[in-house]
Formats: structure tokens, sequence, C-alpha cells
């Protein structure tokens, strides 16, 4: 096989009642439920998932992930240039409905290549697994025309916080970086995200945590600067809040959120 995809292309992993605070990224991702049944919210739309099917979440959208119930998923995170000809089918479109069929043969590729807890695929297996299921979004999904999800400045914004996600990150930082005003760029966070600004650069810096947790040795002392924590107990505690679960529970399981 070839080389493994890179963690920004592409990974997977295997979720048993999955809870997750509302947060967003710059990657799409599929939820294929197994199990039981799963609920979520994408953007403004409650969505209660049973097994067989599956949810399209577009790069940016705001979702959270809630169990009250027994479930079991696979969630697929990955980046555009591993499906451009899918990508070029949503240009100049906006989900409206994010619920889907996986389709028999989309369950039987990603049975006999996704084997255990989660992880990283070379990049054949990667777009093997990948195309069909997103075939089955763009059948089952509907899309409306002429929307976009984020303007570019709310999109900059977001990419100049992960770029700079172990510094201090401020409101008013940020704001200069995109050439917005602080009051408007706190108003594109809730209106267009979902999140306030806080709560997404919490959500950032948990999720870098959560890689470094499973991909480097690193104490959680030195993780916790590293991602901008200004103490272990904080990093502590906003990690249980984003993902339900401690930094040492993360990494003596084997569940993957990154």
């Amino acid at each position: 096989m070839g080389d493994k995809t890179e963690s920004s292309s592409f990974s997977w992993a295997a979720h048993l009642n999955v809870e997750c605070v509302r947060h967003l990224h710059p990657h799409f991702e599929i939820i294929e439920v197994t199990e039981g049944l799963l609920n979520m919210r994408v953007g403004n739309s409650d969505y209660a998932i049973p097994a067989g099917q599956g949810i399209f979440v577009s790069a940016f959208e705001p979702h959270e992930f809630h169990s009250p119930q027994y479930n079991r998923c696979r969630v697929l995170m990955f980046s555009s240039e591993l499906v451009p000809t899918f990508c070029e089918a949503l240009r100049g479109k906006l989900t409206s409905s994010h619920i889907f069929a996986v389709s028999d043969g989309s369950r039987a590729v990603a049975d006999s290549i996704l084997v255990g807890e989660g992880g990283r695929l070379d990049t054949l297996e990667a777009q093997a697994l990948l195309y069909p299921v997103c075939l089955d979004a763009l059948r089952g999904c509907t899309f409306e025309e002429g929307k976009r999800l984020l303007d570019s400045s709310t999109e900059r914004a977001f990419d100049y916080m992960s770029a700079h996600i172990a510094e201090s990150i401020s409101l008013d930082g940020v704001a200069r970086a995109v050439g917005l005003h602080p009051v408007t760029l706190s108003k594109m966070f809730s209106k267009k995200m979902g999140v306030g600004f806080n709560d997404c650069v919490i959500y950032l810096r948990c999720r870098r945590a959560a890689h470094l947790i499973k991909n480097s040795g690193a104490t959680f002392t030195e993780i916790a600067y590293a991602c901008g924590f200004g103490s272990v107990r904080s990093f502590n505690r906003s990690f249980r809040a984003v993902y339900g679960t401690t930094p040492s529970e993360y990494r003596e399981g084997n569940v993957s959120f990154d």
C-alpha cells in the first residue's frame, strides 16, 4: 500500500455512546450509525439517526453529538482533496437535510477496510472507502443552490485561530488579524458558527490536545501548555467539558477524537 494519509487528510474512529459539545472544523465529516440510535444537532437541525443511516457534515458546519440511549457509530473525517469530484458536485450548495441511507455496498466496503477502533488509511484505501458513501450522501441529502455556509472573513478567523492555538488568542487579536472590528467578529461567531468565540477557542485547543495525547509521549503538563491552556487544571476541566472524559481516561482508551 502507499503512504498513510496525513492527519489533515483523513482519519476515522469507532465510537460507543458518543458525546461531544457543539464544535466545527475545516474538514468534511460523515457519521454512520451501526447500532442503536444517535442524536445529533447539525447547524439548527436536530436528527435522531437509526442504524443504517448516516449524517453528512460540511466543513465549518457546527454540530454536536448526544447519546441518551445506546449507539455505536463510525466517524469519517476527511479533507476535500481526497474526493475532488464530490466537492465539485457540492460547489455553491448548502446542505439543508443532512441524513441519508448508507447503501449495502458502502457498508460492505467500510466493514472490509475499517478494522479496529480508528486510525489512518493510505490514500487509495481512503478514497475507496469515501467515494461510495459520498455518493450515498449526494443522493440522499438535500442541498440548496447558491448559498455559502461561512463567508471568507469567518473562515480566515477560524484558520488563524487553528494556526496560533498554542499562543494567547483574544477576540481583539483575531479581529485585527482578519481586518474586522471585534464586535463584528463576535457577532459572526454567534450567528454563523452557532458557538461563542471563547467556546470555539477551547474546542480547538482540546482537539489539538487529543491529537497529542494519542500521538506523542508528552506529559499532560507539556500538552496543556503546548495547546495554550494556562494550567493543567484548566486543561483537565476543558477537556472533560468537550469530550466527556479526562485526558488520562482518553489516553488509556481506544477511541480517537482527532
